[in-house]
């Protein structure tokens, strides 16, 4: 059992690029100190993703570069974590808060058993005796309005007709929407020791910035320093 597990759930656009940039580019430094942001290693090679929303997705059945199971990704982690004799398993993907995709689930109920099964999952796979869950929450009207530039952009990659109009989107995308209801299935389900929900809003993140906020909640800024060229290089920028 995996004496510490930090997930950082997302949200999406809620500078989780810059954070995720941030940790990879400080890998050594942190497992240096007991903390492993793992990579992913294929055939012994290590593929240097920056963040684990692969993982994250094959835990619902989404299945992406590198075309994992979740199983695979979980023994890759395990595997790291006794090779760096860290006791800290850290991961950081907003698509553990973002999916399933809502689109795929049918209806909300079926969306919101199609999360359970992910949590639990997670849980099985990656049992910890203490959890500490980093959630950035981005105000539903804000989200929403950057959620539909993200699916007019991407939409011919689904493979599939998402949006049809904006009342049309706000409707689908309710049950993201839920903060709520998806807040207290992880909470219930993994159980964690601490969990760190924080508005997305510049007056309430520590630094004024995510990555600085991030590491004074989980108390990794005693390893990290921030250095401004790094959590900047991999911002995302919203459409209007």
């Amino acid at each position: 059992m995996i004496e510490k597990l930090i997930l950082h759930i997302g949200q999406s656009k809620t500078g989780t690029s810059s954070l995720q940039a941030l940790l990879s580019e400080e890998r050594e430094t942190l497992w240096e100190n007991g903390v492993l942001y793992p990579d992913v290693f294929f055939k012994g090679v290590a593929l240097e993703l920056v963040e684990h929303n692969a993982f994250a997705e094959s835990l619902s059945g989404i299945m992406r570069y590198p075309h994992l199971q979740p199983e695979c990704y979980a023994e890759n982690f395990l595997k790291q974590m006794n090779e760096y004799s860290c006791d800290t398993l850290l991961l950081s993907a907003e698509s553990f808060f973002g999916t399933p995709q809502i689109w795929a689930a049918g209806s909300p109920e079926e969306f919101f058993s199609l999360h359970r099964k992910k949590i639990e999952k997670l849980k099985a796979l990656l049992p910890a005796k203490h959890c500490h869950i980093v959630l950035y929450l981005r105000r539903q009207d804000l989200w929403l309005e950057s959620a539909i530039g993200h699916i007019i952009r991407y939409e011919g990659l689904l493979g599939q007709k998402v949006y049809e109009s904006d009342e049309q989107a706000a409707r689908l995308l309710a049950p993201h929407l839920d903060y709520l209801r998806l807040v207290h299935l992880w909470r219930e389900i993994m159980d964690p020791a601490e969990f760190s929900v924080v508005p997305y809003e510049r007056g309430v993140l520590r630094g004024e910035d995510t990555a600085q906020d991030f590491l004074a909640r989980t108390g990794l800024d005693a390893y990290l320093k921030i250095d401004e060229s790094i959590p900047r290089k991999l911002e995302n920028l919203s459409w209007s």
